[in-house]
């Protein structure tokens, strides 16, 4: 049986990465929106409309993880946000797309 220090431990990191890049993606919206749009998986009108859902969906689920009651469905939804971001990186390799920056803050610094 596994330590619950280290499933905890588990938690704050996810907790930490989502919360992280979710914060440094508010810090600069505008340009988080046009990396957003750059990927071309949503209408470019729709993708600068909405890119502003993906930090806090990022915020929310960080917050939910941290609290027992709604680490269930925050690891579901930290699941399907990998899945999604999976998809839209798969969709652009296929279409040959290799430079487009992740937007996750990594290759700003």
């Amino acid at each position: 049986m596994l330590d619950p220090a280290f499933g905890y431990l588990i938690i704050l990191g996810i907790a930490f990465l989502f919360a992280s890049t979710g914060a440094r993606k508010l810090q600069d919206l505008a340009q988080f929106t046009e990396i957003f749009a750059a990927y071309r998986v949503v209408p470019s009108a729709l993708a600068r409309r909405v890119a502003w859902l993906i930090p806090c969906l990022e915020l929310s689920v960080a917050i939910t993880l941290l609290w027992e009651p709604s680490r269930r469905i925050a690891v579901i939804s930290a699941i399907a946000v990998l899945i999604a971001y999976a998809s839209g990186l798969g969709v652009n390799l296929r279409r040959g797309r290799r430079d487009l920056d992740c937007g996750c803050g990594a290759a700003r610094d």
